[in-house]
Parts: C-alpha cells; sequence; structure tokens
C-alpha cells in the first residue's frame, strides 16, 4: 500500500485567507451580574421618576379640589403668665392694657416684632423686648426713660395738663411717678411743643439741660430745691452759638442764667455768691448772670421798705 500524500496548507495571500475566531465567545459570570444590575437600576429609576410625576399631578389635582386639605395646622399654645420686669415705675397691668393681650390667647399667632413697636410708642418706654417663653409664658423687659422736668400742656378737653419730659427731651404723660418725685422736678418754659402723631415731637437740646439739673442736685440740693422754672427761649440745643443761654426762674434767687457748658464751674460760682452773708440778709436779688468767664454779674432788685409798728 503506497502511503498517503500529505497536503500542505495552502499560502496566506490577504486578510481574508486568515482564520475567523467564532463570534459567539464565552463570557463572564460576573459579568453577566453586573449587567443585570445594571439594567435593573435603571428600570427601577424610571420607574420612580413615572410614580413621582404620577403623585406631583395627583397631588396638584388634589389640591386645585380641596386647597384647605394641605394646610398644615399646629397646635395651640394659650398663654397663661407674663413675666415683667423694668427699671422704673411701669406695671404689669399696664403693659397688658397697652398691648391687649388675654389671658389664653394663642403665643404662636402673636407678632413680637409687633409687640415691641407697640410698647417703644408709649413715651414713657425707652425700649422694650418682648420674648416668647415655651410652653405657655411672654417676658416682657422695658427700659424706661428718666423724667427731669414737667410742662403744662393744652389737654383735648382745653384743660392744662402737667406732662413729663425725660432726659432726651421726649414729652409724654407721665405714668405712676411717685407725687413727691414730680413735685421736685422744675417746669420747663420757653418752647414751642410741636405735633407728631399722638403726641409731641422730642425736644432739642434737653440732654445739656438734663446734664444741668443733674449736677445741681448733687452740687448744690439746697439751691436746687428752689428751681421753679427753666426757659430755653435762648436755646435751641447749639452750645457754640454766642448766645446761647439757659435762664432758671428761681424762688430766693431771682433769675439765674448759665452758660450751657462747664456747669459744675458755673454752680461753685454761684454757691459763693449766695454764700455771702450781706445778700442773704439784706438783698433782693433779680439776675445772676453766670455766662461770663470767672466773674459774674448781679442785678438787685429795689427793696421796700419796712414798716414797723402801727401806723398813726
Amino acid at each position: 500500500m503506497l502511503p498517503k500524500k500529505q497536503t500542505t496548507p495552502a499560502p496566506i495571500n490577504n486578510w481574508r485567507d486568515l482564520p475567523q475566531l467564532n463570534k459567539n465567545r464565552a463570557v463572564s459570570p460576573q459579568a453577566i451580574q453586573r449587567r443585570r444590575r445594571f439594567i435593573l437600576n435603571v428600570l427601577g429609576i424610571s420607574f420612580g421618576v413615572v410614580c413621582s410625576a404620577v403623585l406631583c399631578g395627583y397631588a396638584i389635582y388634589e389640591y386645585k379640589q380641596q386647597p384647605d386639605m394641605f394646610q398644615m395646622k399646629t397646635a395651640v399654645q394659650p398663654l397663661e403668665t407674663i413675666y415683667f420686669h423694668t427699671d422704673g415705675v411701669l406695671t404689669r397691668e399696664w403693659v397688658e392694657s397697652k398691648l391687649g393681650i388675654a389671658k389664653g390667647t394663642d403665643l404662636i399667632a402673636l407678632n413680637i416684632a409687633e409687640l415691641d413697636e407697640a410698647l417703644e410708642a408709649q413715651g414713657q418706654v425707652r425700649d422694650a423686648t418682648v420674648q416668647i417663653v415655651f410652653p405657655n409664658a411672654l417676658r416682657i423687659t422695658v427700659r424706661e426713660h428718666r423724667p427731669v422736668m414737667r410742662v403744662r400742656i393744652n389737654g383735648s378737653d382745653g384743660k392744662v395738663q402737667n406732662w413729663v419730659v425725660s432726659e432726651l427731651g421726649d414729652v409724654y404723660p407721665g405714668f405712676n411717678y411717685p407725687q413727691a418725685t414730680l413735685q421736685g422736678m422744675p417746669f420747663l418754659g420757653g418752647v414751642n411743643l410741636i405735633r407728631q402723631g399722638k403726641g409731641y415731637a422730642p425736644i432739642p437740646g434737653i440732654v445739656v439741660v438734663a446734664e444741668l439739673l443733674e449736677t445741681a442736685r448733687y452740687c448744690v440740693p439746697e439751691l436746687y430745691l428752689n428751681w421753679r422754672v427753666v426757659l430755653l427761649d435762648d436755646f435751641d440745643g447749639r452750645t457754640d452759638v454766642p448766645w446761647a443761654s439757659i435762664k432758671v426762674q428761681t424762688r430766693g434767687m431771682g433769675q439765674v442764667i448759665f452758660k450751657p457748658k462747664d456747669f459744675r464751674k458755673q454752680l461753685n460760682r454761684l454757691s459763693s455768691i449766695m454764700d455771702d452773708a450781706g445778700i442773704q440778709r439784706q438783698a433782693l436779688l433779680k439776675k445772676i448772670d453766670l455766662t461770663m468767664e470767672n466773674r459774674a454779674a448781679v442785678q438787685y432788685a429795689k427793696a421796700e421798705p419796712v414798716i414797723r409798728g402801727r401806723l398813726r
């Protein structure tokens, strides 16, 4: 038997003659698992977007049909206690009457900013703070103006009323001040009160006048007790003009004129004048001008002769 003839492979002349690989190559289990997770994630996200859109559309439809159903209802917090503190003479009852807050008022419904403004609109209140103290209380803290003078005004009924002037020039009807405090303050004159809202505009220059009164009260208290009226017809709050002066009508010293600065120095000069034995015992004073530097001008009133015994 003749041996089989061995054949040699045909020569490869171009790329088409290359052997082709199997198109259905094997895929690892890990890759199949990742592909499944990706597909499931895409389906889940798509389903969630569709459900959200449906729910939003339904909510909008229901809101248009029944808007009251979507309003949030909060629990009522009834007011039971008001904690009140002041550095002056106001009372909790006075504050409650000005704010119009009754026991049982819903704390959540209160507008704290409006309550602050309502209190600070009162002339006697310098500033106020209102705070909610849960579960059922309000804390109200008030800082009051300090009165330094009294002023007479014409009331709406035509009767003259005594109001007070604060250290900052605010004019208001004083509440709950002791009578001794009011009687110990001089009256204010020589000013034109300007209407502002339900009250009057602050008076300029009162800060300077308050300094004079405070210095006199502590430096020469025995003289200050005789001060009756402070006149500001020559003082508008400016201390640098040459004609600026503060006049004080007194009992026993006539009219005392101060320059609106260096009050302690002027009061020491006034005290020296009043310590003069001759002035105290014999002379009647009409005016003491302390506005000149390092000296004072004293004007005497004509003394009426004193007749002792029985007329013939």
